[in-house]
């Protein structure tokens, strides 16, 4: 009964303001992710560095954890209360973007359905697919879906968080507007990209260790050498289909080693992790949505700062400049963010439980990196 769609819908009014493993407990089954037994550098904890005015914002704002770190600085760090650097958190959309590493990590072992319609992959949708929707497309979030961002009953958006089975959710996913025309940022488009990339990889109806997370363990988590677990949630424990779109645990530390790895271009120990190339490819800005009338439908403040031209988005990943620096992140709906700064070899990472007011976190990030903000 406790994974039944009705159930959650009357026991969980609260879903969307809860974080963590143990929190969804009851209504979200996880498969635990274990690390190595060594980790290379961890950043020790630094007290007394930020001003008053960001430990105000973060005391203001329900931050748990904060990690800045850059080349040839010790790494500042922030925690509301002792432990939460290593405290594990749900990530939310965060989720999103570390998905892409996967994807390029199974590159580096073969073909990947890419250049492929939805058409062919013989999947059963429910409704009839456009003949001109590729994988591409979702890649791009631009695959005409319909995806209605409401926390009313019923809807794609609680549908995608509460539904027990994932699968079946978005394979009755109802395709109404024209294909690559317009950018519309929903669950969907990753949780297809998981469904797509379990097939390839052989499936995983309801096994223990789901392929995916399989995947993730082996090519991934493992072969880094981090010591901390992470976790992946699933949908129930009937279907154990993994939450690509958003059900990724780990800590702010694991994290911040993970924003290393990708400044190293997947580089550990001289090998490479994931296909990097394919990767940053999709981040640049030419190929990415960016101009102001991409983020027409993207509403409130944040819809606002898009539109502004100074940020894009492209193959999971957002894109900012900043003071004529460009910077990607990964970002969450309670506002987790992992920030990366190429130029300066920076890595910032925000967890909390809420976002936390109007503050852009890219931006309150990428200016705490730098040592004006710093004392």
């Amino acid at each position: 009964m406790r994974e039944s769609w009705t159930y959650r819908r009357l026991a969980y009014p609260g879903w969307k303001k809860r974080v963590g493993p143990l929190k969804e407990a009851r209504f979200f089954p996880s498969v635990r992710v274990l690390g190595s037994a060594t980790q290379g550098s961890v950043s020790t904890i630094q007290t007394s560095v930020f001003t008053a005015s960001a430990v105000e914002l973060f005391r203001k704002t329900d931050t748990r954890a904060v990690i800045l770190s850059r080349a040839g600085q010790d790494s500042r760090l922030w925690e509301a209360q002792p432990g939460e650097l290593d405290t594990p958190f749900r990530l939310f959309s965060v989720t999103k973007s570390l998905f892409t590493l996967l994807w390029a990590a199974l590159r580096l072992e073969g073909p990947l359905p890419e250049g492929v319609t939805l058409g062919d992959l013989g999947l059963p949708f429910r409704y009839a697919v456009p003949p001109e929707l590729t994988v591409e497309h979702l890649w791009r979030m631009a695959n005409g879906i319909r995806f209605h961002e409401s926390f009313r009953w019923g809807s794609e958006q609680v549908r995608t968080f509460l539904h027990p089975d994932s699968r079946r959710t978005v394979l009755d996913a109802r395709f109404e507007h024209p294909v690559g025309e317009r950018f519309h940022y929903n669950d969907y488009h990753t949780l297809l990209l998981g469904l797509i990339l379990e097939q390839a990889l052989g499936g995983s109806w309801g096994s223990e260790e789901p392929v995916l997370v399989k995947a993730w363990r082996e090519k991934l988590w493992e072969p880094w050498g981090v010591s901390a677990p992470c976790w992946w949630i699933l949908d129930s424990k009937r279907w154990r289909f993994p939450k690509t779109e958003s059900g990724l645990v780990m800590s702010a530390r694991s994290l911040e080693a993970l924003g290393k790895l990708i400044l190293a271009q997947g580089l550990h120990e001289g090998r490479p992790l994931w296909d990097h190339p394919w990767l940053v490819q999709g981040w640049a800005r030419e190929k990415a949505w960016h101009r102001p009338q991409d983020f027409a439908r993207v509403p409130g403040a944040w819809g606002a700062w898009l539109r502004q031209g100074n940020a894009w988005y492209g193959r999971h990943w957002w894109g900012l400049e900043r003071r004529g620096e460009e910077a990607f992140f990964a970002l969450g709906i309670h506002g987790q963010v992992l920030l990366l700064r190429p130029a300066i070899s920076g890595i910032a990472v925000r967890l909390g439980n809420r976002w936390g007011g109007e503050h852009l976190w890219p931006e309150e990030l990428f200016d705490l990196l730098d040592d004006q903000a710093l004392v």
